[in-house]
C-alpha cells in the first residue's frame, strides 16, 4: 500500500524509474513504494534517481532486471543538512522545469510544424485561386505529376549471399543502409559501411543529391545524399529531374509516410516496392516557388535544432549539478543558516 505522496519506484525492468503516488493506491508486485522520514521528500527523489546506476548494477544477473526490498534498503545516500536538502531539491526541481518546459515547445513546434508543411507543400505561399484535380483543390499555376514524371526511381541492390560476406566489405566506397537513413535527420552526411570493388559491381550506385528512401521495416524514412553511395535493395534512390528542387521533394515524400507505412505489405517485416513509389501522386509547384517553400522550412528546422541544443544543453547541466550536489563535492552555500549573532 502507498500513501498519498510516497515515491513509487520500479524494482523490475527497467529497474529505477521513479512515480509520486497522487493518492492513497495499491501497488503491485514491480513497484516499492518509499516513504520519507527526517528527510526532504523532492531531495530524496532527486538522490534516487541519481542512484539508478547502482540499482542498476545490483538487478543485473537475474533472469530479468530486479532488485527487493534488501537491495533497495543497502542502497546509500550521501546526506547535508535538512536546509541543505531543501535547497539542492530547489535548485534541481527548477532545471527539470526548465527542462519539462522546453520539451513542451519542442512537442508544439512539431505539431505546428506538421500544419504548416502541409499547407506548404499543398496550398503554397500567398495563393487566392485554386482549381480542383484528381487529388483535391491546388493552386492555380501548379500541378500533379506521377513521382516516376519527375524523378529516376531505382531500388537499391546487393545481390551477394550470405549479405555479410567480408569479401565485399572494407573499401572506400560508402555502403548506406536503412539505419544509416533513419539517423541522418534528414541530410546523409556519414554512413557506418563501405564496400570494396568487389562489393560495388552487385550493388547500386546512386549519385550525391539523392533522395534515399526506406522501403523495408522502417517505412518512408527519407535522406538526401551529399556524397555517391551505394544502397541496398531495402532502400530506393530518387533522383529529381531539372527544374524539380531535392529539398522540396523530400519533405514532400516526408508527408507521405504514413501513408506509405499503411500501404506497406506484412510478411517477415513491413515493406512497400516501386509499384507503391512510381504511380503516386506529387503537388508540383514551380521551381521558384519550390525553392521558397524549402527556405520557409529550413527556417522552421532551425529554429527546432536551436531548441534542441538548448534542451541537450539543460539536461548536461542537471546531471552536472546532480553529480556536483548529491555527492558533496559542491556545497549550497546560500543553505547554510546564519550564525546566531
Amino acid at each position: 500500500m502507498a500513501e498519498e505522496g510516497d515515491i513509487l519506484i520500479s524494482v523490475r525492468a527497467p529497474v529505477g524509474e521513479l512515480n509520486i503516488a497522487p493518492s492513497r493506491c495499491v501497488i503491485g508486485r514491480g513497484l516499492g513504494a518509499i516513504r520519507a522520514r527526517k528527510i526532504d521528500t523532492s531531495f530524496l527523489w532527486h538522490a534516487l534517481h541519481f542512484s539508478a546506476p547502482q540499482l542498476h548494477s545490483v538487478s543485473q544477473g537475474s533472469t530479468f532486471d530486479a532488485i527487493n526490498r534488501g537491495d533497495l534498503s543497502k542502497l546509500t545516500l550521501p546526506l547535508p543538512p535538512f536546509y541543505e536538502q531543501h535547497r539542492i531539491a530547489e535548485i534541481l526541481s527548477s532545471v527539470d522545469e526548465a527542462i519539462a518546459t522546453t520539451r513542451a515547445v519542442i512537442e508544439q513546434t512539431r505539431k505546428v510544424k506538421q500544419g504548416v508543411l502541409e499547407r506548404l507543400l499543398n496550398k503554397g505561399i500567398g495563393h487566392t485561386r485554386f482549381r480542383q484535380t484528381e487529388i483535391g483543390e491546388i493552386p492555380e499555376g501548379w500541378c500533379v505529376r506521377r513521382l516516376e514524371e519527375i524523378a529516376d526511381i531505382d531500388r537499391g541492390k546487393f545481390s551477394v549471399r550470405p549479405r555479410n560476406d567480408p569479401r565485399y566489405f572494407g573499401g572506400d566506397i560508402p555502403f548506406v543502409q536503412t539505419g544509416d537513413v533513419v539517423s541522418s535527420d534528414g541530410l546523409l552526411t556519414k554512413h557506418s559501411q563501405t564496400l570494396n570493388q568487389l562489393g560495388r559491381a552487385v550493388s547500386k550506385e546512386f549519385p550525391s543529391g539523392t533522395i534515399l528512401i526506406t522501403i523495408a521495416a522502417n517505412i518512408g524514412d527519407t535522406a538526401i545524399t551529399t556524397y555517391p553511395v551505394c544502397c541496398p535493395d531495402s532502400v530506393v534512390g530518387i533522383v529529381p529531374h531539372h527544374g524539380i528542387e531535392a529539398d522540396w521533394l523530400r519533405e514532400y515524400l516526408v508527408l507521405q509516410k504514413v501513408s506509405l507505412d499503411r500501404q506497406a505489405t506484412q510478411n517477415a517485416q513491413k515493406n512497400i516496392n516501386l509499384q507503391h513509389l512510381r504511380p503516386m501522386p506529387v503537388v508540383v509547384p514551380p521551381l521558384e516557388e519550390q525553392q521558397n517553400i524549402s527556405r520557409g522550412i529550413r527556417a522552421m528546422n532551425a529554429s527546432m535544432a536551436d531548441t534542441g541544443v538548448e534542451l541537450a544543453r539543460m539536461i548536461s547541466l542537471k546531471s552536472s549539478l546532480m553529480s556536483d550536489l548529491l555527492t558533496g563535492r559542491k556545497r549550497v552555500i546560500d543553505a547554510l543558516p546564519m550564525a546566531a549573532e
